[in-house]
């Protein structure tokens, strides 16, 4: 068999119709999904609380700002310094930036800053909600 003639095998498969679901399977099968129990693979009572409470973001939150402390004031500085550098790339960005003073930029940081500070929380439970729980 050359080249030429797997060419032609493959485009009549390609070119033949796809075969359809018959009648109703779509229906059957989403009936089952509905009526099928959810059943969450871990059931989070019956772990240990040391455990639940790693699953809380409130603890890893904290446990990143208590590792930013324990690496030390200049990885904390050089954080902030680098946030402060995304969110100005950010702003300078905005069309509407360019004709402000200097004073206006900054004000438009500040309140960037604390929209994203602000925000974080229900990004989080929309992120949380999207993704569904986990498995």
């Amino acid at each position: 068999m050359n080249d030429q003639e797997i060419d032609r095998g493959l485009d009549a498969a390609l070119s033949a119709p796809a075969p359809s679901a018959p009648a109703g399977f779509t229906d059957r099968v989403m009936a089952r999904v509905a009526s099928a129990p959810r059943v969450s693979p871990v059931q989070t009572e019956a772990l240990p609380w040391w455990i639940r409470l790693v699953e809380e973001p409130v603890t890893v939150l904290s446990l990143v700002v208590a590792g930013a402390v324990a690496w030390g004031w200049q990885g904390l500085w050089a954080l902030a310094v680098a946030s402060r550098a995304a969110i100005v790339h950010g702003v300078q960005e905005l069309p509407a930036v360019h004709g402000l003073s200097a004073s206006g930029a900054l004000a438009l940081e500040v309140a960037l800053g604390s929209l994203i500070a602000l925000s974080a929380g229900a990004l989080f439970r929309a992120v949380g909600r999207l993704a569904g729980p986990i498995r």
